[in-house]
């Protein structure tokens, strides 16, 4: 969050978006979920709508198909190919 010390963005990599769920949880931040596998992408993409839907985040669960390696920094995934939720 923008002026307070803490991230609005968090990058994991958490197949079926589990540390990204409980990071928009707990804090008002974008976290995007990272995997190479689609399926866990979906899985993870499937598990942040159902969190979204029953009220349990605070901020927003994003998914990405990708290889963390190859992204660099924060603004780079940011700008990628995400499903948000």
């Amino acid at each position: 969050m923008r002026g307070t010390g803490q991230p609005s963005h968090l990058l994991t990599h958490s197949g079926i978006g589990l540390l990204a769920i409980e990071a928009a949880a707990l804090q008002s931040v974008t976290a995007i979920s990272l995997d190479l596998d689609q399926q866990a992408t979906d899985a993870a993409a499937a598990n942040a709508a159902a969190a979204a839907r029953c009220g349990a985040l605070r901020g927003s669960v994003e998914t990405l198909c990708t290889d963390a390696l190859r992204l660099g920094t924060a603004g780079e995934a940011v700008g990628g190919r995400r499903r948000g939720r």
